[in-house]
C-alpha cells in the first residue's frame, strides 16, 4: 500500500455524532473552508513520506485532540507546531517541506487570541517535538494513534472523550497498515497507559512512556531516551 492508498482509507471513513474525521470533515465556523480537510491530507502525506525509509520507532498515542490533530493533521502535532510559532521546530522539520503548511481552523473556532492569530497549540504536543528535536529523532519517529479520528462530546465539536473499545476496534487495521509503510520493522511506543492498554486489546505489546501531561514531561523524556537504545539494538 503507498501513502496515498493509505490516506485515501482515512478519508473514506464517515463520521458519526461524535467522531470529525480530520481527513474528510468541514464543520462551518469550525474549519477554514469545505476544502480544508484536502489540506490535512496533504500535510499528512508529506509528514508519513519525509520518514518512509528514516523511521525507528512508532509513537502511539489514544486519539486526535480538537487542539492537535483534528486540525495538523498530524498526531501529536498542533497548528502552532506547523506554522513555526513556537521556535524550537520548523515546518521543514516536520513535513520535509517549506511552503505547504496551511491553517485549517477557522479564526472564529476560539476566542482567545493566540489561537485567533496563529491557530491551536496543543501541551502534550510541543512537549513531544521538543524532545524530539532535542535529540535530533524528527525523521526517525513517528507520530500517530490508536483511533486516528477526532472523539468529541456530542454537543460540542471542539472537546475531546476517550474512544471506546468498540471504536479503537473497528480502526484497528489502520494501524497495521501504517506500519506496513516503512521500510524498516519499526520499534512501537504508546504514550501513556492509556493508549498502552488499548494496544493490549489489540494483540500488540509496546513499550509504554509516561504520558507528558499533569506533571509528566520529565519521566517522558527520560523514559523515551532509554526507548532509544531498544529501537537501535539489533532484533
Amino acid at each position: 500500500m503507498s501513502v496515498d492508498q493509505f490516506i485515501a482509507q482515512l478519508r473514506g471513513r464517515a463520521a458519526t455524532e461524535n467522531v470529525a474525521n480530520p481527513y474528510n470533515c468541514y464543520e462551518p465556523g469550525i474549519d477554514t473552508s469545505q476544502e480544508a480537510f484536502c489540506q490535512r491530507c496533504l500535510q499528512l502525506a508529506a509528514y508519513l513520506r519525509h520518514r518512509q525509509e528514516t523511521a525507528r520507532i512508532i509513537m502511539v498515542a489514544e486519539a486526535p485532540g480538537y487542539q492537535g490533530a483534528r486540525f495538523s493533521g498530524l498526531a501529536m502535532t498542533s497548528e502552532r507546531l506547523l506554522s513555526g510559532g513556537l521556535n524550537f521546530v520548523t515546518e521543514h522539520d516536520i513535513l520535509g517541506q517549506d511552503g505547504l503548511f496551511e491553517r485549517t481552523s477557522h479564526i472564529d473556532a476560539s476566542a482567545k487570541d493566540a489561537v485567533r492569530q496563529g491557530g491551536f497549540a496543543e501541551p502534550t504536543a510541543t512537549v513531544v517535538w521538543q524532545e524530539l528535536m532535542e535529540t535530533r529523532q524528527s525523521r526517525n519517529v513517528v507520530l500517530w494513534n490508536t483511533f486516528p479520528f477526532h472523539p468529541h462530546q456530542e454537543a460540542n465539536r471542539l472537546s475531546n472523550r476517550k474512544p471506546t473499545r468498540a471504536e479503537i476496534a473497528a480502526s484497528a487495521h489502520f494501524l497495521v497498515e501504517l506500519r506496513a509503510l516503512f521500510a524498516h520493522n519499526c520499534h512501537l511506543v504508546a504514550v501513556g497507559n492509556v493508549a498502552r492498554d488499548h494496544l493490549q486489546d489489540l494483540g500488540v505489546q509496546a513499550n509504554a512512556l509516561r504520558h507528558p501531561a499533569n506533571g509528566g514531561a520529565a519521566q517522558f523524556r527520560a523514559q523515551f531516551r532509554e526507548i532509544l537504545g531498544l529501537a537501535d539494538a539489533p532484533n
